[in-house]
């Protein structure tokens, strides 16, 4: 032991800029989307519980589903309005170096709703007809549009 400090002229407690450990810092691009992804999955599972519970389970019979304009009310707006709220939370959460750059603010805030898009495809497959096909990729596409529009206008 030499008695001297073996720390060079590092301070305790500070993390060099750039570094992976610093906010914002490092190069990596997982984990930052990866905290939009959780958000939006956690704000996509949130909003779509409540819009069935609220409105699917109290207000949908088979004499209302019968019906485009029912069918519009209680499933496609809501899903509008789901891939809103969803496209939000995943953009509040991404850090600010990727929601300066394109493709990683695309990735961060559409992935979700992508997914959940497939999902309810691979799910009903067998029972989705001409609408059902077109109408969830609408929906999807308008929430995300005014999503993404409604973040960028609301920032700073």
């Amino acid at each position: 032991m030499s008695g001297g400090s073996d720390r060079g002229d590092r301070v305790s407690g500070r993390v060099p800029p750039g570094s992976p450990a610093a906010p914002g810092g490092g190069d990596g691009w997982f984990f930052p989307l990866s905290r939009g992804w959780a958000a939006g999955a956690l704000v996509y599972i949130a909003s779509g519980f409540l819009v069935t519970r609220a409105l699917v389970e109290t207000l949908a019979t088979d004499e209302r589903l019968e019906h485009f304009g029912w069918r519009l009310a209680l499933l496609h707006l809501p899903g509008v309005l789901v891939t809103v709220l969803t496209v939000l939370g995943s953009a509040r959460a991404l850090p600010g170096r990727q929601r300066d750059s394109r493709v990683p603010y695309l990735l961060g805030t559409l992935a979700v709703p992508v997914a959940g898009l497939a999902f309810g495809y691979a799910v009903t497959w067998d029972v989705v007809g001409t609408e059902g096909l077109l109408m969830p990729v609408v929906a999807m596409v308008t929430g995300a549009a005014v999503g993404l529009a409604l973040d960028r206008i609301t920032v700073k």
